[in-house]
């Protein structure tokens, strides 16, 4: 088992993209240059159903409305 000290990273690191179409990768990767610092965000918005019957109100399905992402990142390089 590894330690968590195995996933230390140190420094920034070579930033490649890879642009999609069709929802699959191209293998095309764009180089962003030397990024310090990289960040990416999800969001989802669900849909929560009710049920009414009986005695007392329950969730009993959850849908997922929509759902987004989005990434920022400083490059040296650009």
């Amino acid at each position: 088992m590894a330690s968590s000290s195995d996933y230390v990273t140190l420094g920034g690191g070579k930033l490649y993209i890879d642009v999609y179409k069709e929802g699959k990768p191209t293998g095309r990767f764009e180089y962003f240059g030397l990024s310090s610092d990289v960040s990416i965000k999800t969001e989802l918005e669900k849909l929560e159903h009710t049920n009414t019957e009986g005695a007392t109100q329950a969730i009993d399905k959850t849908i997922v409305k929509s759902q987004s992402a989005s990434m920022s990142f400083k490059s040296d390089e650009i």
